[in-house]
C-alpha cells in the first residue's frame, strides 16, 4: 500500500462474485507544458473490449460512485485532487490522489467504489467500460461507501 492509501476497518462485501482480476492502481505519466498537460489514459491492451466511454465532470466536495457493478469491468482515470474509496475484499480503502496527478484505477466487476473531488475546482473522471450503458437495465447496485 502506497503512502497515499489507507486501510479502514473489515466490511462485509456487498456481494460475493468470483473475480478473475484485481484492482490495480497506478500514477499515469502526465506531459506538462505551458498550455497544461495531456496523458494516455489507457493502452493498447486495455482499450481492446471496452464498450463505453464516459467523461464526468465532478464539482468540488462531490461524490460519484457509492456503487459496485454487477457485470462490468471499469477503468477509472481521475485528476486530483480526489479521494477515492474501493471495498476489496472485505476492506474499504482509501486512496488520496494529489493535485495535478491523474491516476488509473482498474475495478472489477463486483467491486464497491465511490470518487470525491476533494479540490476547489471541478474535477475530471474518465471512466471506460466493458459493457455497453443501458439506462433501462443499469448494471450498478448501491453501496455507500461515504457520505454523498
Amino acid at each position: 500500500m502506497s503512502g497515499a492509501e489507507q486501510a479502514s476497518s473489515p466490511a462485509v462485501p456487498p456481494v460475493r462474485m468470483r473475480r478473475q482480476r484485481a484492482v490495480t492502481v497506478a500514477a499515469l505519466r502526465l506531459k506538462t507544458d505551458s498550455r497544461g498537460s495531456v496523458c494516455e489514459p489507457i493502452d493498447e491492451k486495455q482499450l481492446r473490449g471496452q464498450r463505453n466511454v464516459h467523461v464526468v465532470i465532478n464539482q468540488p466536495g462531490c461524490v460519484r460512485g457509492n456503487h459496485y457493478h454487477t457485470q462490468t469491468d471499469e477503468i477509472a482515470v481521475i485528476y486530483g485532487p480526489s479521494r477515492v474509496w474501493i471495498r476489496d475484499e472485505g476492506r474499504i480503502r482509501t486512496i488520496d490522489i494529489p493535485p495535478g496527478e491523474a491516476w488509473q484505477i482498474f475495478l472489477p466487476a463486483g467491486v464497491s467504489h465511490a470518487m470525491k473531488n476533494s479540490g476547489n475546482q471541478p474535477g475530471i473522471l474518465v471512466s471506460f467500460t466493458t459493457r455497453p450503458h443501458d439506462p433501462f437495465h443499469p448494471d450498478t447496485c448501491k453501496d455507500e461507501l461515504t457520505a454523498p
